[in-house]
């Protein structure tokens, strides 16, 4: 039975670094899956809302959710030399009624940051 997570509330802002563990010896590399949400009623869909859960990590206690976003964009990307992430599945999620990824992240790195803008990033760093 998978534990329950609890819910923290991003505000987009370069001083929110959160910590994870990149790899376990159970569950191999780190992810983590990205819900997006869109608004659609305008001339250019932009997402409003999204959310970060973390998958294939043991120890993970909370996912974290962005509820004020006006980005048209989303990109996954990362600092101080490390590999790219790769997104590896893209689907609908029919929870959040928008699209959803998966995104390994680089094995260096043990923290990210979800930068709101124009676009929404998710920068991975050492």
């Amino acid at each position: 039975m998978p534990k329950e997570l609890k819910e923290r509330i991003l505000t987009g802002s370069w001083d929110e670094k959160i910590s994870f563990e990149p790899i376990s010896l159970t569950h191999r590399r780190a992810e983590f899956t990205v819900c997006l949400r869109y608004n659609t009623r305008l001339a250019q869909p932009l997402i409003t809302q999204a959310w970060i859960t973390p998958m294939q990590q043991p120890n993970a206690t909370e996912f974290f959710v962005l509820k004020e976003c006006f980005a048209n964009s989303f990109g996954a990307g990362s600092f101080d030399n490390l590999d790219r992430p790769s997104i590896w599945l893209t689907g609908w999620c029919k929870e959040h009624k928008g699209p959803f990824m998966h995104i390994y992240v680089p094995i260096e790195s043990h923290k990210f940051v979800v930068i709101s803008g124009s676009t929404l990033r998710l920068e991975f760093m050492r």
